[in-house]
């Protein structure tokens, strides 16, 4: 039990810290947003690697959530099998 509430609060720390460094990232580039309008405010997407980075940070996230999703989904339906 303690092996798996460790992990778990591991892994939680490692979303946080991904977390953070995606609103460092943003906050670096952007700076204060008061007063700025949106052209300015999303300008900074237009550097190169920008978007590659912050899809490469949210694509692992993402397709673990997709797959899980699409798994449900075809349990239900009774489309998987296990054919083993």
């Amino acid at each position: 039990m303690r092996r798996l509430l460790l992990r778990a609060i591991e892994a939680l720390v490692g979303r946080v810290e991904r977390v953070e460094g995606v609103v460092a990232d943003v906050r670096g580039v952007v700076g204060d947003a008061r007063g700025v309008g949106a052209e300015e405010l999303f300008g900074w997407l237009e550097e190169a690697g920008v978007v590659g980075r912050l899809a490469e940070r949210m694509y692992p996230d993402l397709r673990r959530r997709l797959r899980k999703e699409l798994l449900v989904d075809r349990e239900r339906h009774g489309v998987l099998a296990d054919v083993r």
